[in-house]
């Protein structure tokens, strides 16, 4: 029983991680084979039924094989706990147990004991397909892991083949990109549904491949009208073919889909037009970056600025402060920002959601600060009344802003009254080269009379900066002109190329990390003079040697007390733009250090890239590398690999860092 509940525990997070339509569960290895599997597919698809078990015995009506679709197990871990799911623990069969609880919630269990005699010519011992996969569950759970990663090798091919069956539900016939170890699972579970393969390989265009031709990449130019997919099986190389393909393919690639085994799609996300913003010509950009490189920092009101500098710790715990968006309006229109294609039109979220997203964060996830944010957060209408909301529910509230609003002090007082505890304020460039930065004709006025407010009020603030061809050169100057005005600490962000931006490879602000490093590396060398708290997010730790201690990659974050806690930021239960995983998740696993790696881990999965320098790299357990978009922009070429012994704990650089401590 104990085991099977582990299992239950295991296949669930890899069933969230791969997607998997169909859970594959069995009570005797010697019984799994492909064509068990696809006749219990093929009953349940014929009949319409959510589980199918055969085999088990007479008596206890249990299985010894069975197939369900994973919304079914899901709902099961929505219903209850995940102990509960297989049973007591002195259930005499679990397995039994198991079915009656899918059917007591209505789903339909049904039976084809037949599938259990389907004679296998040449089955052999149970052979694992031949997948570079890992099986992802956590460290605690690992115990007899071999019939986990048996099951998870097992029914990946039939779930790929499975979708795209589905995907070609009217009868159309694929290509199948690469005929390796992978494709030779896939195909023949595809039957005559594949039209030919490709791949640059020109000894497999000599060799018998499941009844179809092995070609050269080039042959899909004169093939296509043969086909309506194309299916890449090169893992890790989806990018590069995609790229290929549509090269090759030219006009005619608007008539073929091209499929990844994760399921994505090659041209899913139409790109967005371009927000309305103030417009630089080429001469006013190159003359407002000069005057932003030549800036010299200073004090705006040496009066305002406190003479000591807050408390700090190395202690480092999992943070709880959550993040609360009010919607995407906002009052400039920065180049790099996620979010500047919905901004046009976007609408301010209700004050009764954002104050019910608040109530979950305090007494579901048991978050005692909060990021608000937008869009841009101190425009809107209801600010005042969200954060007295925060205040008084014991969530402390922080006020992401670019600060023109608070340019006016009775705004910025009206925040402080409310019970806003400080500011995380976005400075980008200085001077004129912000004006360009934010796409506007007074920023940088506006911004430093809000911050000249901010210290009036002797109110708390830090720094954000995000890293771009454009402000590079200024880096140490922003951390003097933070630190000269009283910032509590200064967190250089890394561009991420991430939603709209991810499929673009002419981005005009976005550099090499090694243009930016060296000018990063002299900001950081000031922070460390000064005492001025310094953090880096999303930049290998290979561009900064000597300063990794302030590296936050997605691993790290959580042991930010300012970042962002996983559990409540990726919830289906609020409303923000992030990545959702379900409420039953974090249920299934009680030590919220390997929750969090885990979410950082598939962040790192499914945004960056595989690098073969980064393979051979000491510290590629803590480090998250090069995202898909710059990998393909750039390559990787750039990565210098640590040598020596391995680095796996993620706390490894970061715990000696001195951090700001709120009171």
């Amino acid at each position: 029983m104990l085991a099977l509940r582990a299992l239950l525990r295991a296949a669930a997070f890899e069933s969230f991680r791969t997607h998997w339509d169909w859970w594959v569960l069995s009570t005797d290895e010697e019984t799994i084979s492909l064509r068990r599997i696809a006749a219990l597919v093929e009953r349940a698809d014929a009949d319409g039924v959510d589980a199918v078990a055969s085999g088990g015995g007479a008596g206890g009506r249990g299985f010894d094989l069975a197939i369900v679709r994973s919304h079914c197990v899901r709902a099961l871990l929505d219903a209850g706990p995940a102990d509960d799911a297989f049973g007591a623990l002195d259930e005499e069969r679990p397995d039994a147990a198991f079915l009656a609880r899918l059917a007591g919630l209505g789903f339909k269990v049904d039976r084809d004991d037949a599938a259990s005699t389907l004679a296998d010519p040449d089955r052999s011992p149970l052979q694992p397909a031949r997948l570079p996969l890992d099986v992802h569950f956590f460290p605690s759970m690992q115990t007899g892991t071999r019939d986990v990663a048996s099951l998870s090798e097992i029914a990946t091919p039939l779930r790929v083949a499975v979708r795209v069956l589905r995907t070609l539900a009217g009868g159309g016939r694929i290509a199948v990109y690469g005929a390796g170890q992978i494709a030779e699972e896939i195909v023949p579970l595809l039957g005559d549904r594949v039209a030919f393969a490709l791949d640059r390989n020109t000894e497999l265009h000599k060799k018998p491949f499941h009844g179809v031709d092995v070609l050269a990449p080039e042959a899909v130019v004169d093939r296509v009208d043969e086909i309506e997919a194309v299916l890449i099986t090169a893992l890790g190389r989806e990018p590069e073919v995609t790229t290929t393909l549509l090269d090759l393919l030219g006009d005619r690639a608007r008539d073929v889909r091209i499929l990844s085994l994760d399921g994505a799609q090659a041209g899913a996300h139409a790109p967005a037009d371009e927000a309305t913003r103030v417009r630089f010509t080429s001469a006013e950009e190159a003359e407002a970056i000069a005057e932003g490189d030549a800036f010299q920092p200073a004090r705006l009101d040496p009066s305002l600025v406190p003479e000591a500098r807050p408390d700090t710790t190395t202690e480092r715990t999992i943070t709880k402060r959550a993040v609360l968006y009010t919607g995407f309006p906002c009052n400039i229109r920065c180049i790099f920002c996620y979010y500047t294609y919905v901004m046009d039109g976007a609408k301010w979220n209700p004050l009764e959601q954002c104050i019910a997203d608040a109530d979950l964060y305090r007494h579901h996830y048991g978050n005692d600060a909060v990021d608000i944010t937008g869009g841009e957060p101190t425009a809107y209408p209801h600010i005042a009344a969200l954060v007295e909301h925060c205040a008084t529910i014991g969530l402390r509230p922080t006020l992401i802003t670019n600060m023109r609003m608070l340019a006016k002090l009775e705004h910025a007082q009206k925040l402080k009254d409310a019970g806003a505890y400080d500011f995380l304020c976005s400075v980008h460039a200085l001077g004129r080269a912000y004006d360009f930065i934010a796409q506007t004709r007074n920023g940088w006025e506006k911004l430093t009379r809000g911050l000249t407010n901010i210290n009036r009020l002797g109110m708390p603030w830090r720094t954000n900066c995000t890293l771009t061809l454009r402000n590079m050169r200024q880096l140490r100057k922003i951390a003097e002109f933070a630190f000269l005005n009283g910032s509590r600490a200064i967190n250089f962000i890394n561009y991420n190329p991430f939603y709209e931006w991810q499929t673009k490879m002419d981005i005009d602000f976005q550099a090499r990390h090694t243009e930016v490093a060296p000018h990063l590396v002299e900001a950081l060398d000031y922070c460390d003079e000064v005492g001025l708290e310094a953090n880096v997010r999303y930049f290998p730790l290979c561009m900064m040697k000597g300063h990794e201690d302030k590296a936050y990659n997605y691993g790290q974050l959580s042991y930010d007390h300012h970042e962002w806690d996983y559990n409540s930021w990726y919830s289906d239960r609020v409303n923000n733009p992030s990545a959702k995983y379900p409420a039953w998740l974090p249920g299934l696993e009680c030590d919220e250090h390997a929750l969090h790696e885990f979410q950082a881990r598939r962040t790192r999965e499914d945004s960056y890239a595989a690098c073969t320098s980064c393979s051979t790299c000491a510290v590629r357990s803590v480090c998250d590398g090069f995202t898909k978009q710059y990998a393909e922009r750039f390559g990787t070429a750039e990565a210098t690999p640590y040598a020596g012994e391995s680095v796996s704990e993620i706390t490894h650089f970061i715990r000696g860092q001195r951090k700001v401590v709120d009171r």
